[in-house]
Order: C-alpha cells, then sequence, then structure tokens
C-alpha cells in the first residue's frame, strides 16, 4: 500500500507513518539538491572579491574597493525567481546583518552568489564582526571562490579562516588583478600544497570581464574558462 491510502493492518499502518515522516525530511533535500548552487566569494580585503561578483553577474551589483574592507554587511545575489527559502542561509538580522540584492541575469538562474565579508579586519570578534558573519555563511555554501593577489596570496589570516572552511565545499583557486599584477600561482600552489590538493588556478581581468558582459559579449580567457567550469 503506498503511503497515502488507509489499511486496517497494524503493521502496515505503521509502516505507512514510517514512510511518510522519511518524506517530509527528504523533500527539503530533494528541493536543496535541484536548487541552484551557492557560489561564495573569499579572500582578505582588497582582493578583487567584488569586482569578481560583478563580473560574474554582468552588472555593477556591489561595492569594490582595495583600501579598505568595503564588504562587511555579506550581500546575497539571487535571480528574482529564486525561493532563498530552501537554502535556510541566516537570512534574519535585518540589512545589517545581510542584504539581498535581485538581479535578472542568465548565471543566477543556476547559482547563488555570495560576496563574504573580509577575514583579515583587525577588528575583535564580536557576534556582529566579518569573521562571525564569515562564520555562519560559509556552512551554507557549496562551492568557495578563493581570491588573492600577487601582493596577499599568503595572508597567515585568510589561509586560517580557509582552513576551516575547507571540509564543507569546493574550493576554487582565483588569482586576481590579472592586468597589473605577476602571475604567482605556481609559488601560491606550493604554498597551499602541504593543505590542499589543488587541480587549478585562475588568473583573472574581472574588470575586462565586465567589459565584455556589458558589451554583450562571453568573457574571454581565464574568465571564460572560470564560468565554464561553474556551469559544468
Amino acid at each position: 500500500a503506498c503511503a497515502d491510502e488507509s489499511s486496517a493492518w497494524e503493521a502496515v499502518q505503521q509502516s505507512q507513518a514510517l514512510v511518510r515522516r522519511l518524506l517530509a525530511r527528504l523533500e527539503p533535500l530533494r528541493a536543496r539538491v535541484e536548487a541552484p548552487l551557492v557560489v561564495a566569494t573569499f579572500g582578505g580585503t582588497g582582493v578583487g572579491k567584488s569586482s569578481l561578483v560583478n563580473a560574474l553577474v554582468g552588472q555593477e551589483v556591489t561595492t569594490t574597493g582595495r583600501q579598505r574592507p568595503t564588504t562587511t554587511s555579506p550581500i546575497v545575489l539571487a535571480h528574482p525567481r529564486t525561493d532563498l527559502s530552501t537554502y535556510h542561509l541566516p537570512l534574519e538580522g535585518g540589512d545589517d546583518e545581510l542584504k539581498i540584492v535581485r538581479v535578472d541575469t542568465p548565471l543566477l538562474r543556476d547559482i547563488v552568489i555570495v560576496d563574504c565579508p573580509d577575514p583579515d579586519t583587525s577588528e575583535t570578534e564580536t557576534s556582529t564582526s566579518n569573521i562571525a558573519r564569515l562564520r555562519r555563511l560559509l556552512p551554507y555554501c557549496d562551492v568557495l571562490l578563493y581570491v588573492g593577489t600577487q601582493q596577499k596570496y599568503r595572508s597567515a589570516k585568510v589561509g586560517e579562516e580557509l582552513f576551516q572552511a575547507a571540509g564543507g565545499c569546493r574550493i576554487v583557486f582565483i588569482q586576481s588583478h590579472a592586468d597589473i599584477d605577476t602571475d604567482i600561482r605556481d609559488d601560491w600552489r606550493n604554498h597551499l600544497s602541504e593543505s590542499f590538493k589543488i587541480a587549478d588556478m585562475f588568473f583573472v581581468d574581472s574588470k575586462r570581464a565586465l567589459r565584455e558582459q556589458q558589451a554583450g559579449n562571453r568573457p574571454t580567457g581565464e574568465f571564460g574558462r572560470l564560468v565554464d567550469l561553474l556551469f559544468q
């Protein structure tokens, strides 16, 4: 008998009750599996996380900055039709805690992007600090875009937070500022080799990719490869 059919047999009734409980628990998992991936940016102050997000979306939707911790309140970018309730993200707390931006762009039909706070500020760790916000968000993420630069790829503080976050999601390593920096991916790979097995790294120019998107073109070069990876 199916779970919705009644039966006079006590054993069948017990089995049906068990099946109904299992189905109730499996439904959120099924919805989550079919939902877009949660892709988060991760990295120190000024490494280009927000510029990367803008280039992925194809619009200037987050504030960029290289010299100060621009991203303090996490920003969630989602398609207008995406039901964020299926992700169980920590959305409570108001605009100061987490900002939601709805953008009607093809990429956001397949992923939700979280522009995470900078983990390398000197602030005291409290429930409202960047570190605390970051640690609340990372368990809900499927893919982590770890962004580094020629100047900051060896940051001990960022590396410590990365190691704590590494258990639950796939990590993609990205060197940004390809327009002005030297390619340090080989040294970065060696630096991380004791803790992480790295198949590939990307060296991207987010500003160029944004211009290409705004001109109606698909991003080229390393950024194009990154987009292909996210859509695999």
